[in-house]
Formats: structure tokens, C-alpha cells, sequence
């Protein structure tokens, strides 16, 4: 494998990994939708709520897988560049990647599922507004 391979497998995964994306930011825009309308409503039934938080955490849950797998991706292919430079040089670029440290996008990453997942939680189980 060459490094101009390993570029275009990784515009292909990330290209693949956005339209994931997408589909996880409308189902976060669904989560706040249904949280809305039974924040709006005082009669809705504790079935209905329990079933909106089952909701709300598995798009938090395939949120986070989400984006978990960018950065398991940029791991898998610092792998992969840091393997070619031991046979041949590689670019500036690839050797970010080889140096890249997932930790603060980690901690980012789960902050942002954490305030999505909490609003949303909040939009259910508060009292509705007098």
C-alpha cells in the first residue's frame, strides 16, 4: 500500500462516516422534537416519557459510536502511516497524523453527547411551565 492508497481509503471512510453523521444530527433534531412537544404537554403519561428516554439514549449512544469511529479511524491509519515511513518517507501531513493524540477529542467528544443527552432528558422529565 502505497501513501496516496492510504489518503483515498480514508476520504472514502470519512466520506461514509459524515453520512452517518448527518443521520445522527436528525435523529438528535428528532430527540429535541419529541422532548419539546412533552415538555409542551402536562398530560403525558410516564410510558410515553420512558419511551423518549429509551430514544434519546440510543441516539446519544449511536452519537458517540459515531464519532468514536473518526477517531478510531485516524488511530487505524496513524498505524498505517506510521508502518509506510518505516519503508519510505512519507509527508508532513501523514506524519500529523502518526503524532495525533485522540485525548482531548475524546473528552470533547463526550462532553458534547453528555449536553445533547441532558437536554433533551431535562425537555422530558421536567414539570410543564405554568
Amino acid at each position: 500500500m502505497t501513501e496516496q492508497d492510504a489518503w483515498t481509503l480514508m476520504a472514502a471512510y470519512t466520506n461514509n462516516n459524515a453520512l452517518y453523521f448527518l443521520g445522527n444530527i436528525l435523529a438528535v433534531w428528532l430527540g429535541f422534537r419529541i422532548a419539546s412537544r412533552i415538555s409542551q404537554r402536562g398530560d403525558t403519561t410516564v410510558i410515553i416519557k420512558l419511551l423518549a428516554t429509551t430514544y434519546c439514549l440510543c441516539v446519544a449512544f449511536f452519537m458517540y459510536t459515531g464519532l468514536s469511529a473518526s477517531l478510531a479511524m485516524i488511530n487505524d491509519f496513524s498505524w498505517v502511516f506510521s508502518a509506510l515511513s518505516k519503508t519510505r518517507g512519507i509527508s508532513p501531513i501523514s506524519q500529523e497524523i502518526v503524532d495525533f493524540d485522540p485525548t482531548l477529542p475524546t473528552i470533547v467528544n463526550g462532553l458534547f453527547v453528555f449536553s445533547i443527552i441532558a437536554f433533551q432528558l431535562i425537555g422530558v422529565w421536567k414539570k410543564p411551565s405554568e
